[in-house]
């Protein structure tokens, strides 16, 4: 499926980067390891295409990219909670 996005991409001269390192049963590291891609890319979007590890660490890259916390946990355990 990744295949036809890119096409329809190209076909619409979208500029575009495949992340293809998403880990089944997705990692602090390899959360960590997205979130540096997206970063260094400044992406102005992103776009996921598969099951939910790859929907997940779409959007903990996209969040962390674009809302960087001062820790890596602060989206899990923010100040002030219980």
């Amino acid at each position: 499926h990744v295949h036809k996005v890119v096409e329809a991409l190209k076909k619409q001269s979208v500029d575009h980067v495949v992340f293809d390192e998403v880990r089944v049963e997705p990692t602090d590291i390899s959360f960590k390891h997205a979130i540096e891609f997206a970063t260094q890319g400044k992406f102005d979007g992103y776009i996921s295409v598969g099951g939910g590890s790859v929907m997940d660490t779409c959007k903990a890259a996209s969040l962390y990219a674009t809302y960087p916390p001062s820790d890596f946990l602060d989206y899990v355990n923010p100040q002030g909670s219980p």
